[in-house]
């Protein structure tokens, strides 16, 4: 039956698509799943660039020019080779916390990852929505920070996580205000 789920939301793990430098090898029973998401199940896909890739990068993070180059290789293989299947791609998960931006979130190299993510996917497919920032928590520090970087423009859309752990998400300042101060800190950006 259906259950409503109408979104699907899954890492694309580059460390492992590309294991040996420039080849890329989609695992069988993820190329199935990002082919027939929308086709199969009718729920869209939203899918995760993220992580490092030992080839290039010593921490859990890409935090160097080869580093970006290989990234941004990488993210116009994917939105290209699944134009037809998948629209949105996140640059990244989380990268404000030091659980997945090692050994600590920089909004400086995210802006620069940000910046060659988005002209990458756009390559490969000039229809996918690039989402940016993808935060735990409506981190408006880090995504100010991020956009006093230049990437206003190297994104289509902003996704945030909005814990509000230990408290429930109705309690204190309102998961929608903060909502609200995010949308109006990303229009006195320009955004």
């Amino acid at each position: 039956g259906d259950m409503g789920i109408r979104w699907l939301r899954d890492d694309a793990t580059w460390s492992r698509i590309e294991r040996q430098k420039g080849v890329y090898v989609v695992p069988s029973t993820f190329d199935r799943f990002l082919r027939s998401s929308r086709s199969e199940w009718g729920c869209e896909p939203m899918i995760i660039l993220d992580y490092s890739n030992t080839l290039y990068e010593e921490d859990r993070a890409v935090a160097t020019e080869a580093g970006r180059r290989a990234f941004a290789a990488w993210a116009e293989f994917m939105a290209r080779t699944y134009r037809d299947s998948v629209t949105y791609w996140e640059i990244w998960n989380e990268p404000n916390i030091s659980g997945f931006w090692k050994p600590k979130p920089n909004a400086v190299d995210y802006a620069l990852l940000l910046k060659a993510g988005y002209e990458a996917v756009k390559r490969g497919n000039p229809d996918a929505v690039v989402v940016a920032m993808v935060t735990a928590g409506i981190d408006l520090t880090f995504i100010e920070n991020v956009l006093k970087e230049g990437t206003v423009g190297c994104f289509d859309a902003v996704s945030v996580h909005p814990y509000r752990y230990p408290k429930s998400p109705d309690k204190a300042e309102t998961t929608v205000e903060h909502l609200q101060r995010l949308i109006d800190l990303l229009a006195r950006h320009g955004a």
